[in-house]
């Protein structure tokens, strides 16, 4: 991912979900590069935080009985049957059959790996939040847990599902711009 960042000038990360681990990561590895990230109802866990145990923890989300890992305990994927109430339940029937067809397993290096964040690194890149208010994946609890931990410059809300993108685009598109801006 550095790879893909601009080297003459700094780069607004946005990430969703559990890639906030892998955006923490990158600001800790080059905040020289990085203008700000924008956590979208993500995992912005503090150092040493593991996102399969914030996810453990998160008793809400009704992702958790529908999860399975690999025999090879390489990646993870989720049940088809928990898509649109898990993920989509306020997006339409197009924007639910889009996004079933884009999602597929994950690797699970990331969620399981310690964070390993310093202030010296990592603290220097401003961070911003968007709290989905309806999330039933990454609930509105844990969202809050994340913020509580690791604080922010900035934190908006937006009531919508796990997926914004989907079911709130032009407010999606509005509040990232905001929270870019400043």
């Amino acid at each position: 991912m550095i790879s893909r960042l601009p080297t003459d000038r700094k780069t607004h990360v946005v990430v969703h979900s559990r890639y906030g681990v892998l955006a923490s990561a990158l600001a800790e590895r080059a905040p020289e590069r990085i203008a700000r990230t924008v956590y979208l109802a993500s995992y912005m866990l503090p150092t040493g935080g593991r996102a399969a145990e914030y996810f453990r923890r998160d008793r809400a989300s009704l992702l958790q009985p529908h999860v399975s890992v690999s025999a090879t305990g390489m990646w993870d994927a989720l049940s088809p049957e928990i898509y649109r109430d898990g993920l989509y339940h306020d997006c339409s029937v197009e924007d639910n059959a889009l996004g079933r067809s884009l999602l597929c397993r994950e690797p699970l290096r990331p969620a399981l790996s310690r964070l390993r964040l310093t202030e010296a690194r990592f603290g220097q890149v401003p961070r911003a939040y968007i709290r989905l208010t309806e999330d039933r994946a990454v609930t509105p609890a844990l969202q809050d847990r994340c913020l509580s931990e690791t604080p922010v410059e900035r934190v908006a809300n937006i009531d919508a599902s796990h997926s914004a993108y989907f079911s709130r685009p032009d407010d999606l598109t509005r509040t990232i711009l905001d929270l870019c801006r400043t």
